[in-house]
């Protein structure tokens, strides 16, 4: 079964639609999601590129987590985690890309 990424992918290759859905994902978001958002873009933004080249484990998925679990004021790992099982909002901006 495809995620709705992947079918709206393979549709703007079929219609040859252009838009990028991170920016019509974040336009539906509330402001502190698109705060912390912001947040980590611009400490990505400030990282050595060679660091940068490893985000998908690491250095850069834990400072993530630290960075949310803080900003949200999460006070234990496992509320931390169920907040990420139940909102998928900060799922998706915990993920999203940087810049």
């Amino acid at each position: 079964m495809n995620t709705i990424t992947e079918i709206i992918a393979e549709a703007q290759g079929l219609l040859n639609i252009s838009y990028n859905l991170q920016n019509i994902f974040e336009e539906y978001l509330a402001e502190e999601y698109k705060t912390f958002l912001h947040i980590v873009r611009v400490l990505e933004d400030a990282q050595n590129p060679l660091i940068r080249s490893y985000a998908g484990t690491g250095r850069i998925p834990f400072a993530r987590s630290v960075l949310a679990k803080c900003f949200f004021k999460i006070d234990t790992i496992t509320q931390f985690i169920h907040r990420l099982q139940t909102d998928s909002n900060l799922r998706l901006v915990k993920e999203a890309q940087a810049g």
